[in-house]
């Protein structure tokens, strides 16, 4: 019974029902990188309106590479089926937002590209901060003089900080952390 209703679907609504609800923008992109249809995920993420977005291409949004390594990355995805890179898009308003971005060449779709696109700058921001974050601990082991110690129970490993190491005049890659039973 279940089939027999899902075959009566039509690949139209069922493409829109799955590109209207998707939560990642998604882009379907001619071969010379102009917009074809997007989705309100889309939309709503870059600002523009769904009319506005199919008068433009990905030129328009692109906020990091030239137009050339635009047209490497449709060659790209063109020649290996598809590609995941990052990049950055302009919003309608100026920001500039970190973009993943996984596109994949459809040959029956007329040479289409169909992208899905991800907001990542939250997640870039974050990583940057730890890192940060990261450093200062490191320094401030250092002027301080002590370090710290992980010790994983279930696998019995022991991971030092750099400050161990430099208290008892070691090498990290020379020397791994031991646990005496």
């Amino acid at each position: 019974m279940g089939k027999e209703k899902l075959s009566r679907i039509s690949p139209k609504i069922e493409y829109d029902t799955i590109i209207r609800t998707a939560m990642d923008g998604f882009l379907l992109l001619d071969m010379d990188g102009y917009f074809v249809d997007v989705n309100d995920s889309y939309c709503k993420l870059i600002g523009y309106s769904r009319d506005e977005l199919l008068n433009m291409g990905i030129r328009d949004v692109e906020a990091k590479e030239a137009l050339e390594d635009v047209a490497k990355h449709i060659e790209k995805v063109k020649k290996t089926g598809s590609y995941r890179f990052e990049t950055k898009h302009r919003r309608k308003d100026g920001q500039i937002l970190d973009i993943e971005v996984s596109a994949t060449y459809v040959p029956k779709l007329r040479g289409q590209i169909v992208s899905f696109l991800r907001d990542i700058t939250e997640r870039k921001e974050d990583k940057a901060a730890l890192e940060r974050n990261e450093e200062r601990l490191n320094w401030a082991q250092r002027i301080s003089h002590v370090g710290n110690w992980d010790w994983n129970i279930v696998t019995n490993g022991l991971a030092w900080s750099d400050e161990i190491y430099r208290i008892f005049g070691l090498t990290p890659s020379k020397v791994l952390p031991a646990r005496q039973r």
